[in-house]
């Protein structure tokens, strides 16, 4: 199983950073590797949703469990990845300052749906944070 992590923080409160991260609507419109999402099920402390990824894997069926204003966790229910899990830990610095905890542990078994997949991944990962930081300076 791979794991990424990575840590950084946002020029806005908690609250504010939440709401953005919890925005997985939106995630077309700012975030790398979405196409489309449609929300099957949201309400304060779930999500249900699924994907349309920009590579040409199957969608992605993804569940999410929501403490506001300080965690994120999901998971994929169905899709291309035998393992795709993380979360989203936030912590207030003062006011006008979140920091972010970013954690995703992923596996597949086919190795060459593994090779594209991973590359992919890795390559967006960076990408992702940077994405929401712009997205948060525009809320």
């Amino acid at each position: 199983m791979e794991k990424l992590s990575l840590s950084d923080t946002m020029k806005m409160n908690a609250e504010k950073a939440f709401t953005v991260i919890s925005s997985i609507e939106k995630y077309p419109q700012f975030v790398p590797g979405y196409r489309q999402v449609q929300l099957l099920e949201k309400n304060d402390k779930y999500i249900k949703a699924e994907i349309v990824p920009t590579i040409p894997v199957k969608n992605i069926l993804m569940e999410a469990y929501l403490k506001f204003p300080e965690k994120i966790t999901f998971t994929q229910i169905r899709g291309p990845l035998d393992v795709f899990q993380g979360e989203w830990i936030l912590t207030s610095l003062n006011e006008n300052s979140t920091k972010i905890d970013f954690e995703l542990k992923y596996y597949v078994k086919n190795f060459l749906l593994r090779k594209i997949i991973y590359k992919f991944i890795k390559m967006s990962f960076k990408d992702i944070i940077s994405s929401f930081k712009i997205m948060a300076k525009q809320v």
